[in-house]
């Protein structure tokens, strides 16, 4: 269909190596941890799930439902190696634009600091408390 004598163009598939995915982080994603299932989480929201889907054949991931009541999704990457893939091969070509970057750069830190439940090595202990000041507080 030709109207207004425009023609339509189509994108391009979406590649691993595309800066459009940090930008769809930035505008609609977090980047969080969950103390008890000792998780970190790169997320992004939607209404539409079909856009979200096609992330998990690139980047690895899941699509969770959000919200039934709303119909919203969630896209999130938890494994460990698919974080660990992301960090070293592509948010170091594409990275982030906001302060989500400085918690991406303290992702492998996280595993190296997080403690386990029974840990009762004090040094230990401040060492977490003084990295989750940071990580909440976004300082690198």
């Amino acid at each position: 269909m030709n109207t207004f004598n425009l023609e339509l163009k189509y994108p391009n598939n979406l590649i691993f190596n595309n800066g459009w995915f940090s930008g769809f982080i930035d505008s609609d994603g977090s980047v969080y941890y969950n103390e008890s299932s000792g998780q970190v989480f790169i997320s992004i929201s939607q209404k539409n799930k079909y856009l979200l889907e096609p992330l998990i054949n690139i980047y690895g991931g899941r699509v969770d439902i959000n919200s039934p009541k709303i119909e919203a999704f969630k896209y999130v990457i938890y494994r460990k190696t698919e974080l660990f893939n992301l960090i070293d091969n592509y948010f170091t070509k594409y990275p982030l634009r906001t302060e989500k970057m400085k918690r991406v750069n303290l992702i492998k830190q996280f595993y190296l600091m997080k403690l386990s439940k029974k840990n009762e090595d004090i040094v230990k202990f401040n060492e977490w408390v003084k990295f989750k000041d940071r990580w909440e507080k976004y300082i690198n």
